[in-house]
Order: C-alpha cells, then sequence, then structure tokens
C-alpha cells in the first residue's frame, strides 16, 4: 500500500498565477525576511515556477503555507494597516468590536481578508484572556494606537 503524501493538494478549479518574491512576502504580516522566504523555498513550502527565475506558484505555496489560495491577482490594498485591524477585532469579538464603516462600503479583498484573519488570530488569545470588557476596549484601543503610529511612520518613509 503506497504512503500519503502530507503535502495539501491545491482544491481542483483553483487557479495558479507566478509572482515575484515581494508579493508573495506580502502575504504575512509583519512581512517574513529574505532569509525566512528562502528557507521556505528550500523546505519546498514556496514553490519556484520552472523555467522563470525570481517567480514563485502563488496558491500551491500558500496551500503547503496552511492558508487559503486567492481567486484573484492580489492587488495593493488602499486600506491602511488600521483599518485591517479594526476589522481584525470584528473577528474577535464582533459584539464588543462593531465592524469598520468602511465595509459598509467596499467588498474586502481576499488579501485583505488573509490578513485580517491572521492579525485576528494574533490578537485573539490576548482579547479573550481579559475578563473585563474595559480591559479588552482598552487593549484593542493600545494596538489600534500602535498601528496608526506603524502606518505614519510608513507614510512619511514612503513620501521621502
Amino acid at each position: 500500500m503506497a504512503a500519503k503524501s502530507s503535502v495539501p493538494a491545491l482544491p481542483p478549479g483553483t487557479p495558479e498565477f507566478a509572482v515575484d518574491r515581494d508579493t508573495l512576502i506580502g502575504f504575512f504580516h509583519p512581512p517574513i525576511g529574505k532569509s525566512t522566504f528562502h528557507d521556505l523555498v528550500g523546505k519546498g513550502l514556496i514553490l519556484p515556477v520552472k523555467g522563470l527565475r525570481g517567480f514563485y506558484r502563488l496558491n500551491e505555496s500558500l496551500v503547503r503555507l496552511g492558508l487559503r489560495p486567492v481567486a484573484s491577482m492580489p492587488k495593493d490594498t488602499a486600506r491602511s494597516g488600521e483599518d485591517l485591524m479594526r476589522w481584525a477585532f470584528t473577528m474577535v469579538d464582533p459584539i464588543l468590536f462593531p465592524s469598520p464603516s468602511w465595509m459598509l462600503r467596499d467588498q474586502p479583498t481576499d488579501l485583505e481578508r488573509q490578513t485580517a484573519q491572521l492579525i485576528a488570530s494574533v490578537h485573539r488569545l490576548h482579547v479573550e484572556a481579559f475578563e473585563s470588557v474595559e480591559e479588552k476596549l482598552a487593549y484593542a484601543a493600545g494596538a489600534l494606537d500602535a498601528q496608526n503610529l506603524l502606518d505614519r511612520q510608513s507614510n512619511e518613509a514612503g513620501s521621502r
């Protein structure tokens, strides 16, 4: 009897995209370093495109890394990190943290959804560890303030 492969398979009908390293790194928050990226390539978790140097198979790599494949090519998001973090807190506790207002106007992209889910997974245990509503709100406010500062620093660095 043949042994089963432990590598997850790409769901049938899922499109595949060739992307560069920077695009693939953008699926991580915070972004992973170049050496970590190349370690994942070496371990076979991120797959290069054969015959196309510097490009990688997006969906197959995401599935191997335990993430969901995307249905369309990722686009840059106009949302700030603070916007995505607000949505992430909604995912953690929708009663305590209502949906951000931008969700009434716009549908989030797959990349935004995956980013918010990743942020939520980071903060969920911390929020759930607090017993009082006040502590939970204070934690979220501190995290949002920190993200706002990071967004401003990133915007200032980008405008130089």
